[in-house]
């Protein structure tokens, strides 16, 4: 249950959308958390209930849908703060009280901590706190008994503003506490008529899990026309609400094409005009789109805020419509959904949304037999054994960097940062902002005399090399420049990778650096050189690095600071930042210090750098 309470403050209306944290049904016989002490299961948004078959969560999907509100235990903590806003000094007062009047201070205290209880239990604290802040209100009321010097120490902290505008919003949180609307979409659905206009599904449904419905709200998709018709031939705001549903679906589903359904006059079915073309029956449509248009019509024209309980949302669904799916009732409604599924391609959700919540649901022995688990278990692995999912069948990332080494990978991380933080506000920096390394996309190192042993054309199967597509997720490969004489290696990778190979123009990354980068870390490794090392040699020299062009050259860096020293640059002559091929000869060093200078002063990218961040968040962003 979602709860919308408007609250009044200065003349002007806030919409305070709230959910209900936690659940529990007493009909739940059998059903434990695997902390036994906790009879409540955790709530957000979006709920998804995950186990293998006959596991037992459909039929903790149905109980909970069913419970009437009296067997129901809720938490609505964060509803009930927000309800009590402006009586804050009032909770502290009961904070300390054991009784006020009729008010139980502890089950107050429970309830508005958040802690699991009753819908009556709720209810009952509810009505004695309005009653006692009603009492309180009246000038004419004399409390007796014990608690009196609480209750008027109560009365002396009653707001002097906005205190009828509290008392209603806790009035209406009590009856939508006890109106709880609840929605069960079941596996059984669909929009063709089967028996003579009959709702077939709905009867079998009803038969086999609801014997007593009592105006239990069952959705099977067949009653669409009639919601359409409904809303179409309503007050301006409902018609307002069909466009708008019309416009959402067509954008998030068809491709930003028109989308018009029609009830059709003298027949029982909906139509749909999609663009310029001809209308047609919805049912000619394709089996995915109608789960997508029973689903979302459903939560979209319902107005109350509801918890809709939807048996496996995959049927018949594409893994790429499924997710926007649960796009769609994240981001346009108001609800709270529980649903049951198989599918792995709704897991990732969890990791990139906090209104998503993943539960794990198992069979196990107890000491009575056999019982039901119920364990919380967002972001854990196992759970893709429970769904049948192993390491052929998914990729750990989405998306895959390939580098030469070590220092590579910590360069590049340092520039990316960079370039996110040089972004102007806007969709696009808070997209790149969201991939997340190890899932989005990883770093894979490779070291330059094995990347000839790799092969990165999926069709090719006669080739001796290893396969990197059938050992982790598309890859972008950045190459050194030197690579360029070795063979054909260079042109083979860009035959094969194309757009999503990044050959740098220069000898290596360390190149790439910024010049004043590169000054600031030599001086301060070149300080701590020993004496011998340096005898002769002039630190005040390494300053001329600036003035050379290392992007577009040859040669490493290394060789660079050695010959504005007066060095030989390579070779077997003396030298102090390079090795033989004229490299930086301590690499990971140098890099660690570049690093905490890049942190320590300002600096900026440099055109090259700027247009391999974009080609490597071009790349993250086609696979996610």
């Amino acid at each position: 249950m979602s709860l919308f309470i408007s609250i009044n403050h200065n003349n002007w209306m806030e919409q305070i959308l709230m959910q209900v944290q936690k659940i529990w049904s007493s009909n739940l016989v059998g059903y434990s958390n695997i902390l036994p002490a906790e009879k409540w299961i955790k709530l957000q948004k979006l709920n998804l209930l995950i186990g293998p078959n006959n596991s037992g969560k459909s039929r903790l999907l149905r109980t909970l849908f069913s419970t009437k509100p009296e067997m129901l235990s809720v938490s609505i903590g964060d509803a009930f703060k927000q309800a009590c806003s402006g009586l804050e000094a009032i909770v502290n007062i009961i904070s300390g009280c054991e009784k006020i009047l009729d008010l139980d201070c502890d089950e107050f205290q429970s309830i508005y901590r958040g802690e699991s209880r009753s819908v009556n239990v709720v209810s009952a604290v509810l009505q004695t706190f309005i009653r006692t802040l009603k009492y309180a209100a009246n000038e004419g009321f004399r409390a007796q008994g014990s608690t009196v010097n609480d209750f008027n120490l109560m009365r002396r902290h009653l707001p002097q503003r906005n205190f009828e505008e509290a008392l209603s919003n806790l009035e209406d949180l009590d009856v939508q506490i006890l109106n709880i609307k609840k929605h069960y979409i079941p596996i059984l659905r669909g929009m063709r008529p089967l028996d003579d206009g009959t709702d077939v599904f709905l009867k079998r449904t009803l038969r086999d899990y609801f014997p007593t419905p009592d105006s239990l709200n069952v959705i099977t998709g067949f009653d669409l026309y009639n919601l359409l018709a409904r809303f179409l031939l309503g007050q301006p705001d409902e018609r307002e609400r069909v466009r708008n549903y019309e416009r959402i679906l067509g954008n998030e589903f068809f491709g930003g094409a028109d989308i018009t359904l029609i009830p059709q006059y003298g027949q029982d079915t909906v139509a749909v005009k999609i663009g310029d073309d001809a209308q047609f029956s919805i049912y000619d449509l394709g089996d995915g789109l109608q789960q997508v248009i029973i689903i979302t019509s459903a939560a979209f024209l319902e107005q109350e805020e509801s918890i809709f309980f939807i048996e496996e949302p995959e049927a018949c669904l594409h893994p790429g419509l499924l997710r926007k799916l649960a796009l769609f009732l994240l981001n346009h409604t108001n609800h709270q959904y529980i649903a049951t599924t198989h599918s792995n391609h709704l897991l990732d959700l969890a990791e990139s949304h906090d209104e998503v919540l993943i539960h794990r649901v198992s069979k196990k022995s107890n000491q009575d037999g056999k019982g039901f688990f119920i364990q919380e278990c967002t972001k854990d692995r196992e759970i893709l054994a429970d769904l049948g999912v192993r390491a052929s069948s998914v990729y750990l990332a989405n998306s895959t960097i390939w580098i030469e080494g070590i220092t590579d990978r910590l360069y590049l991380k340092v520039f990316m940062k960079k370039y996110l933080d040089s972004l102007e506000s806007g969709p696009k920096k808070i997209m790149f902002e969201g991939y997340l390394e190890n899932y989005h996309y990883a770093f894979v190192e490779y070291q330059g005399g094995t990347l000839g042993h790799w092969g990165f054309d999926d069709d090719d199967d006669t080739t001796e090399r290893l396969n990197a597509s059938r050992l982790c997720a598309d890859a972008f490969l950045i190459a050194d420049g030197d690579i360029v004489g070795k063979s054909e290696r260079a042109q083979k990778l860009s035959a094969e990778l194309q757009n999503r190979f990044h050959l740098l123009s220069c000898k290596e990354i360390e190149n790439l650096l910024p010049p004043i980068i590169v000054f600031e870390s030599a001086k301060k490794i070149f300080g701590r050189k020993i004496s011998k090392t340096k005898e002769g040699l002039v630190a005040d020299n390494l300053r001329n690095i600036l003035s050379i062009d290392l992007a577009n050259s040859i040669h490493g860096i290394g060789y660079h600071l050695d010959k504005v020293l007066g060095l030989k640059g390579k070779g077997k002559e003396r030298k102090v930042f390079a090795d033989e091929s004229g490299t930086i000869n301590d690499k990971v060093k140098f890099c660690q210090q570049a690093v905490q200078v890049m942190n320590d002063i300002e600096w900026s990218l440099s055109q090259g750098l700027i247009e391999l961040c974009e080609k490597i968040y071009a790349h993250i962003e086609s696979k996610n």
